[in-house]
């Protein structure tokens, strides 16, 4: 019985669903365990928001997306299905999620400003040094997947460069 059910189960547990299923409430409590809860709970919601923002530029561009995947203490992903069919393409997705990011932080500040709540002001700091982060130009970054669209659009040789040089650079981080 088990053999027979055992690739039914692997299959299962592959599943993008399953995992992203498994990730969500795992990425809760990595960021409850750092902060609090309640900074858990917007925490996240402005990385989803974030990579809601890629997964608009890849429809807007034609890419059929598999999903937003949360990854407990490093953030999220929104993946696509399939490959990029241009640097172009691959620089605006990238470039969408900071863009909804900064979008997504304007209210915190105007409601922190006029009702001067130092949570709000914070919460709104804390969203853009996350975008201002998340645009270093080190791979995977946004910003490094920004700089590599342009390097490989200038020459391969270049790219593979600029990529390694990113990639390198992460281990600093």
């Amino acid at each position: 019985f088990l053999i027979k059910i055992s690739p039914i189960l692997l299959k299962f547990f592959k599943s993008a669903k399953v995992i992203k299923i498994a990730l969500a409430p795992g990425s809760m409590l990595a960021y409850s365990y750092l902060f609090t809860w309640e900074f858990a709970i917007i925490l996240l919601g402005a990385i989803v928001f974030h990579e809601y923002g890629h997964i608009t530029g890849m429809k807007k561009c034609g890419i059929q997306t598999k999903g937003i995947y949360l990854i407990p203490f490093l953030g999220g992903a929104a993946v696509p299905s399939e490959r990029f069919s241009t640097r172009t393409q691959e620089a605006y997705v990238s470039l969408m999620g900071p863009w909804y990011g900064f979008v997504l932080l304007i209210p915190f500040l105007v409601f922190g400003v006029i009702f001067e709540s130092s949570l709000a002001i914070g919460l709104a700091s804390f969203m853009a040094l996350i975008n201002l982060f998340n645009l270093l130009p080190i791979s995977p970054l946004d910003g490094g997947r920004v700089i590599k669209s342009i390097a490989f659009s200038i020459n391969s040789n270049f790219g593979i460069l600029i990529l390694a040089l990113g990639i390198g650079s992460s281990g600093y981080l």
